[in-house]
């Protein structure tokens, strides 16, 4: 037979427990909420160009052309002509555009006059990344260039080197 105050009990007992889970709920969802501060994800897109082992006579003009994505290097788009390329010690160039690496928005053909020397960039490949995971929230997936195809040998977007 139950009393009055076994009664009592028993609606303290239920209604602690009901506001510790309230409680430990909330708590929890605070918790995972604050390791989700969004940050700029970075999408990686950009093609580095070394050129190893040249002279200064050989880089004193270095023709850049950009084509038309997949077009066979038959569409032109842009045309640069770099004049005493980007130089570190030992010989080492680099090709850039305006001070940027070149992008993946286009094939590219360097062309080395001074030797008669092209390099053509294309076929892409790329790696996705997640960024900004969250488990509450939904994650941010980036594309990031991985290899380009050049003289048709597949090799690091990152790491392009090309030796006189």
């Amino acid at each position: 037979m139950k009393t009055a105050s076994g009664n009592r009990y028993h609606f303290c007992t239920t209604t602690t427990i009901m506001k510790n889970t309230l409680l430990l709920l909330a708590l929890l969802i605070t918790g995972l909420s604050s390791c989700c501060h969004k940050k700029k994800c970075m999408e990686l897109s950009s093609i580095e160009i070394e050129l190893h082992g040249f002279t200064a006579a050989d880089m004193d003009t270095i023709e850049v052309t950009g084509y038309a994505l997949g077009s066979n290097f038959a569409q032109k788009t842009r045309d640069m002509h770099l004049t005493s390329g980007y130089s570190q010690p030992g010989n080492k160039y680099i090709v850039m555009d305006n001070g940027n690496f070149l992008s993946d928005q286009h094939d590219w053909e360097v062309h080395i006059p001074a030797i008669n020397k092209t390099i053509r960039i294309s076929g892409y490949g790329y790696n996705s990344y997640s960024c900004n995971s969250c488990p509450i929230d939904r994650e941010d997936k980036v594309r990031t260039l991985s290899t380009v195809t050049a003289n048709g040998v597949i090799t690091n977007a990152y790491d392009v080197k090309v030796y006189k």
